[in-house]
Protein backbone atom coordinates (compact mmCIF):
# COMPACT_ATOMS: atom_id res chain seq x y z
CA UNK A 1 0.00 0.00 0.00
CA UNK A 2 1.17 3.90 -0.50
CA UNK A 3 3.17 3.49 -3.69
CA UNK A 4 5.57 6.51 -3.61
CA UNK A 5 4.98 6.38 -7.92
CA UNK A 6 4.11 10.37 -8.93
CA UNK A 7 0.48 10.62 -10.02
CA UNK A 8 -1.50 13.30 -11.48
CA UNK A 9 -1.81 16.70 -10.53
CA UNK A 10 -5.38 16.20 -10.57
CA UNK A 11 -7.32 15.70 -7.57
CA UNK A 12 -7.00 12.41 -6.00
CA UNK A 13 -8.70 10.42 -3.00
CA UNK A 14 -5.73 9.00 -0.14
CA UNK A 15 -6.34 6.87 2.20
CA UNK A 16 -5.28 6.51 5.65
CA UNK A 17 -5.08 4.44 8.28
CA UNK A 18 -3.32 4.00 11.69
CA UNK A 19 -3.49 2.11 14.93
CA UNK A 20 -1.02 2.72 17.87
CA UNK A 21 -0.75 -1.18 19.17
CA UNK A 22 0.09 -3.98 17.13
CA UNK A 23 -2.51 -5.35 18.88
CA UNK A 24 -5.55 -3.12 17.49
CA UNK A 25 -6.46 -3.75 14.23
CA UNK A 26 -6.51 -1.89 10.82
CA UNK A 27 -9.16 -4.12 9.27
CA UNK A 28 -12.03 -1.68 10.38
CA UNK A 29 -9.69 1.55 8.53
CA UNK A 30 -8.60 -0.22 5.21
CA UNK A 31 -12.47 -2.10 4.75
CA UNK A 32 -13.72 2.06 5.11
CA UNK A 33 -11.34 3.24 3.08
CA UNK A 34 -12.04 0.46 0.40
CA UNK A 35 -15.55 1.34 0.24
CA UNK A 36 -15.07 4.74 -0.35
CA UNK A 37 -13.35 3.91 -3.47
CA UNK A 38 -9.44 4.41 -2.93
CA UNK A 39 -7.50 1.86 -4.47
CA UNK A 40 -4.65 -0.04 -2.42
CA UNK A 41 -2.16 1.45 -3.77
CA UNK A 42 -3.24 5.30 -2.65
CA UNK A 43 -3.81 3.73 1.24
CA UNK A 44 -0.77 4.30 3.41
CA UNK A 45 -0.79 2.73 6.82
CA UNK A 46 0.65 3.14 9.83
CA UNK A 47 1.20 0.16 13.22
CA UNK A 48 2.37 0.51 16.47
CA UNK A 49 3.19 4.70 16.37
CA UNK A 50 2.52 5.25 20.03
CA UNK A 51 6.38 6.13 20.63
CA UNK A 52 7.92 6.02 16.60
CA UNK A 53 7.34 8.59 13.97
CA UNK A 54 4.89 7.65 11.67
CA UNK A 55 6.71 6.50 8.12
CA UNK A 56 2.90 6.17 6.51
CA UNK A 57 2.25 9.69 7.50
CA UNK A 58 5.33 11.32 5.55
CA UNK A 59 5.05 9.33 2.34
CA UNK A 60 1.51 10.09 2.68
CA UNK A 61 2.41 13.82 2.87
CA UNK A 62 5.23 13.84 0.33
CA UNK A 63 2.83 12.02 -1.85
CA UNK A 64 -0.11 14.57 -1.77
CA UNK A 65 -0.87 17.58 -3.66
CA UNK A 66 -2.66 20.40 -4.15
CA UNK A 67 -6.05 19.35 -4.92
CA UNK A 68 -6.04 16.39 -3.67
CA UNK A 69 -8.08 15.06 -0.13
CA UNK A 70 -7.08 12.92 2.70
CA UNK A 71 -9.44 10.22 3.56
CA UNK A 72 -9.83 8.97 7.01
CA UNK A 73 -12.12 6.52 9.05
CA UNK A 74 -11.94 8.90 12.07
CA UNK A 75 -10.17 12.37 12.11
CA UNK A 76 -8.23 11.41 15.07
CA UNK A 77 -6.85 8.69 12.88
CA UNK A 78 -4.41 11.54 11.41
CA UNK A 79 -2.87 13.08 15.12
CA UNK A 80 -2.48 11.32 18.03
CA UNK A 81 -3.63 14.09 20.60
CA UNK A 82 -6.44 17.15 19.46
CA UNK A 83 -3.58 19.69 18.58
CA UNK A 84 -1.51 17.66 16.38
CA UNK A 85 -4.69 16.95 14.08
CA UNK A 86 -5.73 21.07 14.02
CA UNK A 87 -2.18 21.74 13.11
CA UNK A 88 -2.44 19.16 10.41
CA UNK A 89 -5.51 20.16 9.22
CA UNK A 90 -4.24 23.57 8.88
CA UNK A 91 -0.89 22.87 7.50
CA UNK A 92 -2.88 20.79 4.95
CA UNK A 93 -5.41 23.49 4.05
CA UNK A 94 -2.26 25.66 3.47
CA UNK A 95 -0.95 23.31 1.08
CA UNK A 96 -4.51 23.12 -1.18
CA UNK A 97 -5.34 19.70 0.43
CA UNK A 98 -8.29 18.22 2.07
CA UNK A 99 -9.30 16.01 4.73
CA UNK A 100 -12.44 14.18 4.89
CA UNK A 101 -13.36 11.73 7.24
CA UNK A 102 -15.74 8.85 6.81
CA UNK A 103 -17.58 7.80 10.35
CA UNK A 104 -17.41 10.57 12.91
CA UNK A 105 -20.49 11.73 14.59
CA UNK A 106 -20.14 14.78 12.31
CA UNK A 107 -18.32 13.79 9.18
CA UNK A 108 -15.83 16.76 8.05
CA UNK A 109 -14.79 17.35 4.21
CA UNK A 110 -12.46 20.50 4.66
CA UNK A 111 -12.23 20.31 0.66
CA UNK A 112 -15.72 21.16 -0.09
CA UNK A 113 -16.39 24.41 1.49
CA UNK A 114 -12.87 25.38 2.48
CA UNK A 115 -11.51 26.69 6.45
CA UNK A 116 -14.44 28.32 7.31
CA UNK A 117 -16.58 25.50 7.84
CA UNK A 118 -13.84 23.29 10.21
CA UNK A 119 -13.95 25.84 12.42
CA UNK A 120 -17.28 25.15 14.11
CA UNK A 121 -17.16 21.53 12.70
CA UNK A 122 -14.71 21.22 15.00
CA UNK A 123 -15.97 22.40 18.14
CA UNK A 124 -18.58 20.18 17.90
CA UNK A 125 -15.95 17.26 17.48
CA UNK A 126 -14.19 18.26 20.39
CA UNK A 127 -16.23 15.97 22.98
CA UNK A 128 -15.80 12.82 20.96
CA UNK A 129 -12.37 13.08 19.94
CA UNK A 130 -10.83 13.72 23.21
CA UNK A 131 -13.28 10.37 24.30
CA UNK A 132 -11.33 8.84 21.48
CA UNK A 133 -7.80 9.85 22.10
CA UNK A 134 -8.36 9.18 25.62
CA UNK A 135 -9.42 5.69 24.56
CA UNK A 136 -6.14 5.38 22.22
CA UNK A 137 -3.60 6.33 24.58
CA UNK A 138 -5.34 3.89 27.24
CA UNK A 139 -5.07 0.83 25.44
CA UNK A 140 -1.34 1.69 24.03
CA UNK A 141 -0.74 2.16 27.89
CA UNK A 142 -2.30 -1.27 28.45
CA UNK A 143 -0.39 -2.98 25.53
CA UNK A 144 3.07 -1.35 26.98
CA UNK A 145 2.13 -2.47 30.51
CA UNK A 146 1.13 -6.31 29.48
CA UNK A 147 4.35 -6.68 27.19
CA UNK A 148 6.01 -5.59 30.71
CA UNK A 149 4.41 -7.64 32.35
CA UNK A 150 2.82 -4.75 34.98
CA UNK A 151 -0.50 -4.85 36.27
CA UNK A 152 -2.98 -3.34 33.41
CA UNK A 153 -5.60 -1.00 35.45
CA UNK A 154 -5.89 1.47 38.33
CA UNK A 155 -5.54 -0.30 42.05
CA UNK A 156 -8.33 0.82 44.27
CA UNK A 157 -5.57 1.63 47.00
CA UNK A 158 -2.12 2.05 46.28
CA UNK A 159 0.42 0.39 48.18
CA UNK A 160 1.58 1.32 51.70
CA UNK A 161 5.53 1.33 50.59
CA UNK A 162 5.04 2.93 47.49
CA UNK A 163 3.25 5.74 49.04
CA UNK A 164 6.24 6.09 51.68
CA UNK A 165 8.53 5.93 48.68
CA UNK A 166 7.02 8.55 47.13
CA UNK A 167 7.06 10.62 49.81
CA UNK A 168 10.77 9.74 50.63
CA UNK A 169 11.41 10.79 46.62
CA UNK A 170 9.53 14.30 47.21
CA UNK A 171 11.84 15.07 50.04
CA UNK A 172 14.71 14.32 48.02
CA UNK A 173 13.29 16.86 45.60
CA UNK A 174 12.25 14.57 42.73
CA UNK A 175 9.41 16.44 40.55
CA UNK A 176 5.61 14.67 40.36
CA UNK A 177 6.57 13.60 37.09
CA UNK A 178 9.81 12.13 38.36
CA UNK A 179 8.02 10.71 41.29
CA UNK A 180 5.13 9.56 38.75
CA UNK A 181 7.44 7.36 36.65
CA UNK A 182 9.33 5.48 39.47
CA UNK A 183 6.23 4.92 41.59
CA UNK A 184 3.76 4.30 38.78
CA UNK A 185 1.43 6.24 41.32
CA UNK A 186 -0.68 8.58 38.77
CA UNK A 187 -0.48 12.12 39.40
CA UNK A 188 -3.36 13.13 40.18
CA UNK A 189 -2.89 10.48 42.81
CA UNK A 190 0.39 11.96 43.98
CA UNK A 191 -1.37 15.73 44.97
CA UNK A 192 -3.48 13.57 47.53
CA UNK A 193 -0.76 11.85 48.58
CA UNK A 194 1.73 14.49 48.95
CA UNK A 195 -0.11 17.27 50.57
CA UNK A 196 -0.86 17.05 54.22
CA UNK A 197 -3.70 16.30 55.99
CA UNK A 198 -2.34 17.83 58.93
CA UNK A 199 -5.35 21.29 59.87
CA UNK A 200 -2.70 24.66 59.43
CA UNK A 201 -1.41 26.13 62.28
CA UNK A 202 -3.46 28.70 63.90
CA UNK A 203 -2.54 32.87 63.16
CA UNK A 204 -1.49 33.13 66.29
CA UNK A 205 1.45 31.03 66.47
CA UNK A 206 2.11 31.35 62.53
CA UNK A 207 5.93 32.53 63.32
CA UNK A 208 6.37 29.64 65.97
CA UNK A 209 4.92 27.66 63.43
CA UNK A 210 7.21 28.18 60.84
CA UNK A 211 10.33 28.07 62.69
CA UNK A 212 9.39 24.58 63.68
CA UNK A 213 8.37 23.64 60.19
CA UNK A 214 11.08 25.10 58.51
CA UNK A 215 13.93 23.72 60.45
CA UNK A 216 16.62 21.34 60.19
CA UNK A 217 14.94 18.49 61.66
CA UNK A 218 11.60 19.64 60.35
CA UNK A 219 8.68 17.28 59.79
CA UNK A 220 7.11 17.22 56.57
CA UNK A 221 4.33 16.46 57.93
CA UNK A 222 4.34 19.89 59.35
CA UNK A 223 5.49 21.69 56.40
CA UNK A 224 2.97 20.16 54.19
CA UNK A 225 0.34 21.98 56.79
CA UNK A 226 2.47 24.94 56.42
CA UNK A 227 2.09 25.52 52.76
CA UNK A 228 -0.91 24.01 51.84
CA UNK A 229 -3.33 26.99 53.34
CA UNK A 230 -1.02 28.90 50.43
CA UNK A 231 -2.22 26.36 47.56
CA UNK A 232 -4.79 28.57 45.65
CA UNK A 233 -3.30 31.60 46.04
CA UNK A 234 0.12 30.54 44.46
CA UNK A 235 -2.05 28.61 41.99
CA UNK A 236 -3.10 31.99 40.85
CA UNK A 237 0.39 33.56 40.36
CA UNK A 238 1.62 30.60 38.54
CA UNK A 239 -1.24 31.04 36.23
CA UNK A 240 -1.12 34.79 35.70
CA UNK A 241 2.38 33.63 34.97
CA UNK A 242 1.89 30.98 32.23
CA UNK A 243 -1.41 31.55 31.51
CA UNK A 244 -2.20 27.97 31.71
CA UNK A 245 -4.29 26.36 34.83
CA UNK A 246 -3.09 23.03 33.94
CA UNK A 247 0.04 24.08 34.26
CA UNK A 248 -0.05 26.20 37.14
CA UNK A 249 -1.03 23.25 38.85
CA UNK A 250 2.00 21.47 38.36
CA UNK A 251 4.21 24.44 38.64
CA UNK A 252 2.41 24.96 42.58
CA UNK A 253 3.47 21.39 43.33
CA UNK A 254 6.87 22.17 41.94
CA UNK A 255 7.15 25.13 44.31
CA UNK A 256 5.67 23.36 47.64
CA UNK A 257 8.86 21.17 46.40
CA UNK A 258 11.82 23.82 45.80
CA UNK A 259 10.67 24.94 49.38
CA UNK A 260 10.62 21.91 51.37
CA UNK A 261 14.16 20.84 49.80
CA UNK A 262 14.84 24.98 50.74
CA UNK A 263 13.30 25.30 53.66
CA UNK A 264 16.31 25.83 55.68
CA UNK A 265 17.19 28.92 53.47
CA UNK A 266 13.77 30.62 55.36
CA UNK A 267 15.62 33.50 57.81
CA UNK A 268 12.68 35.20 58.59
CA UNK A 269 13.61 38.28 57.23
CA UNK A 270 10.35 38.63 54.85
CA UNK A 271 7.17 37.05 55.45
CA UNK A 272 6.59 33.23 54.66
CA UNK A 273 3.93 33.68 52.31
CA UNK A 274 6.54 35.89 50.11
CA UNK A 275 9.44 33.29 50.16
CA UNK A 276 6.94 30.97 48.81
CA UNK A 277 5.92 33.93 45.69
CA UNK A 278 9.89 34.01 45.25
CA UNK A 279 10.17 30.53 44.87
CA UNK A 280 7.17 30.27 42.57
CA UNK A 281 7.97 32.97 40.36
CA UNK A 282 11.42 31.60 39.53
CA UNK A 283 9.78 27.87 39.23
CA UNK A 284 7.50 29.81 36.67
CA UNK A 285 10.59 31.54 34.75
CA UNK A 286 12.62 28.14 34.98
CA UNK A 287 9.64 26.68 33.29
CA UNK A 288 8.99 29.11 30.74
CA UNK A 289 12.86 29.40 29.75
CA UNK A 290 12.71 25.52 29.08
CA UNK A 291 9.47 25.77 26.93
CA UNK A 292 9.56 29.08 25.42
CA UNK A 293 6.83 30.31 23.52
CA UNK A 294 5.22 33.21 21.62
CA UNK A 295 1.94 34.56 20.74
CA UNK A 296 1.68 33.93 16.81
CA UNK A 297 0.73 36.84 15.00
CA UNK A 298 -2.29 36.12 12.75
CA UNK A 299 -3.18 37.49 9.23
CA UNK A 300 -5.66 40.61 9.36
CA UNK A 301 -7.83 41.65 6.48
CA UNK A 302 -8.92 45.49 5.86
CA UNK A 303 -6.63 46.81 7.51
CA UNK A 304 -7.54 45.34 10.72
CA UNK A 305 -4.81 44.45 13.37
CA UNK A 306 -6.29 40.55 14.46
CA UNK A 307 -5.32 39.74 18.16
CA UNK A 308 -2.40 37.29 18.37
CA UNK A 309 -3.16 33.27 18.73
CA UNK A 310 -2.32 32.57 22.51
CA UNK A 311 -2.67 28.76 22.00
CA UNK A 312 -2.28 27.74 25.66
CA UNK A 313 -4.94 30.18 27.01
CA UNK A 314 -6.84 28.09 29.39
CA UNK A 315 -9.88 29.72 31.82
CA UNK A 316 -10.03 29.69 35.39
CA UNK A 317 -12.90 28.59 37.65
CA UNK A 318 -14.12 31.09 39.90
CA UNK A 319 -14.73 28.45 42.26
CA UNK A 320 -11.24 28.66 43.19
CA UNK A 321 -10.98 32.07 43.49
CA UNK A 322 -12.74 32.01 47.06
CA UNK A 323 -11.65 32.03 49.37
CA UNK A 324 -8.23 32.20 49.24
CA UNK A 325 -5.73 34.70 51.26
CA UNK A 326 -4.77 35.50 54.02
CA UNK A 327 -6.04 37.87 56.55
CA UNK A 328 -4.91 41.13 57.63
CA UNK A 329 -2.64 39.68 58.88
CA UNK A 330 -0.84 40.54 55.57
CA UNK A 331 -2.64 42.90 53.60
CA UNK A 332 -1.02 42.52 50.44
CA UNK A 333 -2.71 39.63 50.09
CA UNK A 334 -5.76 41.31 48.65
CA UNK A 335 -3.86 41.56 45.50
CA UNK A 336 -6.22 37.88 44.53
CA UNK A 337 -9.09 39.88 44.57
CA UNK A 338 -7.69 42.31 41.32
CA UNK A 339 -9.21 41.78 38.14
CA UNK A 340 -5.62 41.09 36.88
CA UNK A 341 -7.08 37.75 36.68
CA UNK A 342 -9.19 38.26 33.29
CA UNK A 343 -8.85 36.80 30.42
CA UNK A 344 -8.07 39.96 28.55
CA UNK A 345 -5.24 40.66 31.15
CA UNK A 346 -3.74 37.34 30.98
CA UNK A 347 -3.51 37.41 27.12
CA UNK A 348 -2.01 40.40 27.01
CA UNK A 349 0.64 40.12 29.69
CA UNK A 350 1.38 36.80 27.84
CA UNK A 351 3.44 39.57 25.37
CA UNK A 352 6.09 40.33 27.77
CA UNK A 353 9.34 38.19 28.35
CA UNK A 354 9.12 35.94 31.39
CA UNK A 355 11.17 38.26 33.60
CA UNK A 356 9.43 41.74 32.47
CA UNK A 357 6.44 39.64 33.18
CA UNK A 358 7.39 38.72 36.68
CA UNK A 359 8.76 42.23 37.60
CA UNK A 360 5.17 43.54 36.60
CA UNK A 361 3.13 40.91 38.77
CA UNK A 362 5.43 41.59 41.68
CA UNK A 363 5.22 45.07 41.75
CA UNK A 364 1.63 46.01 40.23
CA UNK A 365 -0.39 43.38 41.28
CA UNK A 366 0.92 42.32 44.41
CA UNK A 367 2.15 45.28 45.09
CA UNK A 368 6.35 44.51 46.10
CA UNK A 369 8.42 47.37 46.42
CA UNK A 370 11.29 47.60 43.65
CA UNK A 371 13.85 46.12 46.35
CA UNK A 372 11.80 43.22 47.28
CA UNK A 373 11.43 42.26 43.88
CA UNK A 374 14.89 42.60 43.04
CA UNK A 375 15.54 39.95 45.31
CA UNK A 376 13.20 37.74 44.33
CA UNK A 377 14.79 37.76 41.25
CA UNK A 378 18.55 37.79 41.56
CA UNK A 379 18.70 41.64 39.87
CA UNK A 380 19.52 44.70 40.72
CA UNK A 381 16.79 47.65 41.98
CA UNK A 382 17.53 49.32 38.71
CA UNK A 383 16.97 46.04 36.33
CA UNK A 384 13.68 45.62 38.28
CA UNK A 385 12.61 49.59 37.33
CA UNK A 386 13.79 49.61 34.00
CA UNK A 387 11.99 45.91 32.81
CA UNK A 388 8.53 47.44 34.38
CA UNK A 389 8.91 50.52 32.53
CA UNK A 390 9.50 48.54 29.60
CA UNK A 391 6.42 45.70 30.76
CA UNK A 392 3.97 48.81 30.76
CA UNK A 393 3.96 49.87 27.72
CA UNK A 394 3.80 46.58 25.92
CA UNK A 395 0.84 45.73 28.58
CA UNK A 396 -1.03 48.79 27.79
CA UNK A 397 -1.05 48.26 24.27
CA UNK A 398 -2.02 44.62 24.26
CA UNK A 399 -5.03 45.67 26.97
CA UNK A 400 -8.64 46.09 25.95
CA UNK A 401 -10.28 50.16 25.82
CA UNK A 402 -11.21 50.59 29.37
CA UNK A 403 -9.08 48.03 30.50
CA UNK A 404 -5.65 49.90 31.09
CA UNK A 405 -6.75 49.98 34.70
CA UNK A 406 -7.98 47.33 36.86
CA UNK A 407 -10.17 47.64 39.78
CA UNK A 408 -11.39 45.42 43.03
CA UNK A 409 -13.79 42.89 41.80
CA UNK A 410 -17.05 42.93 42.66
CA UNK A 411 -20.13 40.91 42.20
CA UNK A 412 -22.12 39.96 39.20
CA UNK A 413 -24.84 42.56 38.10
CA UNK A 414 -28.41 42.15 38.23
CA UNK A 415 -28.25 43.54 34.40
CA UNK A 416 -25.37 41.13 33.60
CA UNK A 417 -27.19 38.28 35.33
CA UNK A 418 -29.64 38.87 33.01
CA UNK A 419 -27.81 39.03 30.04
CA UNK A 420 -26.27 35.97 30.53
CA UNK A 421 -29.47 34.44 30.56
CA UNK A 422 -30.80 36.11 27.39
CA UNK A 423 -27.54 34.66 25.97
CA UNK A 424 -28.19 30.85 27.38
CA UNK A 425 -32.09 31.03 25.92
CA UNK A 426 -30.69 32.34 22.53
CA UNK A 427 -27.95 29.90 22.33
CA UNK A 428 -30.36 27.05 23.29
CA UNK A 429 -32.87 28.14 20.95
CA UNK A 430 -30.97 28.96 18.15
CA UNK A 431 -32.42 32.28 18.24
CA UNK A 432 -29.30 34.50 15.92
CA UNK A 433 -31.69 37.64 15.75
CA UNK A 434 -31.76 37.88 19.69
CA UNK A 435 -28.02 36.97 19.74
CA UNK A 436 -27.02 39.54 17.19
CA UNK A 437 -28.73 42.12 19.70
CA UNK A 438 -26.76 41.13 22.84
CA UNK A 439 -23.58 41.73 20.95
CA UNK A 440 -21.25 44.69 20.49
CA UNK A 441 -20.33 46.27 17.17
CA UNK A 442 -17.03 45.23 17.66
CA UNK A 443 -17.27 42.30 19.50
CA UNK A 444 -14.60 39.76 18.89
CA UNK A 445 -14.41 35.50 19.10
CA UNK A 446 -11.27 33.66 19.51
CA UNK A 447 -11.37 29.84 20.05
CA UNK A 448 -7.91 29.01 21.40
CA UNK A 449 -6.08 26.67 20.88
CA UNK A 450 -8.01 27.00 17.67
CA UNK A 451 -6.22 29.68 14.87
CA UNK A 452 -9.44 30.89 14.10
CA UNK A 453 -11.19 34.46 14.69
CA UNK A 454 -14.06 36.33 14.07
CA UNK A 455 -14.22 40.22 14.13
CA UNK A 456 -17.03 42.60 14.27
CA UNK A 457 -21.21 41.79 15.16
CA UNK A 458 -21.27 40.50 11.37
CA UNK A 459 -18.90 37.94 11.61
CA UNK A 460 -19.55 36.63 14.46
CA UNK A 461 -23.29 36.27 13.29
CA UNK A 462 -22.22 34.64 9.92
CA UNK A 463 -19.71 31.89 11.59
CA UNK A 464 -23.15 31.42 13.86
CA UNK A 465 -25.47 30.75 11.07
CA UNK A 466 -22.94 28.81 9.32
CA UNK A 467 -22.89 26.30 12.44
CA UNK A 468 -26.45 26.43 13.14
CA UNK A 469 -27.99 26.52 9.67
CA UNK A 470 -29.30 23.98 7.47
CA UNK A 471 -26.36 22.89 5.64
CA UNK A 472 -24.56 21.92 9.35
CA UNK A 473 -24.49 18.45 10.85
CA UNK A 474 -25.68 20.66 13.56
CA UNK A 475 -28.86 21.78 12.22
CA UNK A 476 -31.88 20.53 13.95
CA UNK A 477 -29.65 19.24 17.11
CA UNK A 478 -30.83 20.84 20.95
CA UNK A 479 -28.67 22.40 22.93
CA UNK A 480 -28.53 23.09 26.48
CA UNK A 481 -26.22 25.87 28.46
CA UNK A 482 -24.78 25.30 32.28
CA UNK A 483 -23.75 28.80 33.84
CA UNK A 484 -20.91 29.30 35.45
CA UNK A 485 -18.18 32.02 35.84
CA UNK A 486 -14.60 32.02 35.07
CA UNK A 487 -11.76 35.14 35.62
CA UNK A 488 -14.32 37.04 37.03
CA UNK A 489 -16.63 36.94 33.84
CA UNK A 490 -20.05 35.33 33.01
CA UNK A 491 -19.24 32.01 31.35
CA UNK A 492 -21.81 29.36 29.72
CA UNK A 493 -20.87 25.53 29.06
CA UNK A 494 -22.73 24.45 26.19
CA UNK A 495 -23.91 20.90 25.60
CA UNK A 496 -25.36 19.44 21.92
CA UNK A 497 -27.39 16.62 21.79
CA UNK A 498 -27.34 15.89 17.21
CA UNK A 499 -30.43 13.89 16.13
CA UNK A 500 -30.10 10.34 17.26
CA UNK A 501 -27.88 10.78 19.90
CA UNK A 502 -29.58 10.29 23.76
CA UNK A 503 -26.66 12.25 25.85
CA UNK A 504 -25.96 16.29 25.73
CA UNK A 505 -22.55 16.14 25.15
CA UNK A 506 -19.91 18.55 26.21
CA UNK A 507 -18.58 21.37 23.11
CA UNK A 508 -17.40 24.75 24.51
CA UNK A 509 -17.14 26.79 27.41
CA UNK A 510 -17.60 30.21 26.37
CA UNK A 511 -16.28 32.94 28.40
CA UNK A 512 -17.95 36.43 27.84
CA UNK A 513 -16.19 39.95 28.33
CA UNK A 514 -19.25 42.61 28.58
CA UNK A 515 -18.83 45.95 28.34
CA UNK A 516 -22.16 49.20 28.78
CA UNK A 517 -24.17 45.85 28.57
CA UNK A 518 -23.27 44.01 25.37
CA UNK A 519 -21.10 40.97 24.74
CA UNK A 520 -17.58 42.74 23.68
CA UNK A 521 -15.69 39.43 23.27
CA UNK A 522 -16.48 35.92 23.48
CA UNK A 523 -13.57 33.53 24.13
CA UNK A 524 -14.77 29.67 23.67
CA UNK A 525 -12.77 26.84 25.00
CA UNK A 526 -12.72 23.19 24.31
CA UNK A 527 -14.65 20.68 26.72
CA UNK A 528 -11.24 19.58 27.99
CA UNK A 529 -11.10 22.45 30.70
CA UNK A 530 -15.01 21.07 31.72
CA UNK A 531 -13.57 19.12 34.81
CA UNK A 532 -12.12 22.13 36.17
CA UNK A 533 -15.33 23.72 36.96
CA UNK A 534 -16.80 20.88 38.30
CA UNK A 535 -18.69 20.29 35.03
CA UNK A 536 -19.94 17.00 33.69
CA UNK A 537 -18.78 15.92 30.17
CA UNK A 538 -22.41 14.71 29.45
CA UNK A 539 -26.34 15.55 30.66
CA UNK A 540 -28.90 13.32 30.32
Amino acid sequence: MGTDDAHPRRGLDLGYARVSTTRQSLDRQLDALAAAGIPDERIFVDEKTGTVDREGLNRLLTYARAGDTVVVHTLDRIGRNLREVLNLVHDLAEKGIGVRSLADPLPINTADEGMGRIAFLLLALFAEMERTFTAERAAHARATAEAAGRQIGRPRTHPADKIEYARLLKTQGDSLGQIAAKTGIPKTSLHRYLSDAVAPASRGRAGEAVTIATSQNADESAFGGLVEQYRRELQVHCYRMVGSFEEAEDLVQETFLRAWRKRESFQGRSTFRAWLYRIATNACIDFLDRHPRHPLPREGAGGEVPPDEIRWLQPYPDRLLEPMAPGDAEPDAAAVDKETIELAFLVAIQHLPPRQRAVLILRDVLGWSAKEASAALGVSVASVKSALQRARPTLKMHLPQRREEWAASTPATAQEQALLQRFMDAHQQADTAVLAQLLSEDVRMTMPPLPFWFSGRQAVMDFTAHALGPDSPLYRAQWRSVPTRANRQPAVAGYVRVPGDREYRAQVLNVLRVEDGRIAEITAFEPRVFPAFDLPLTLS
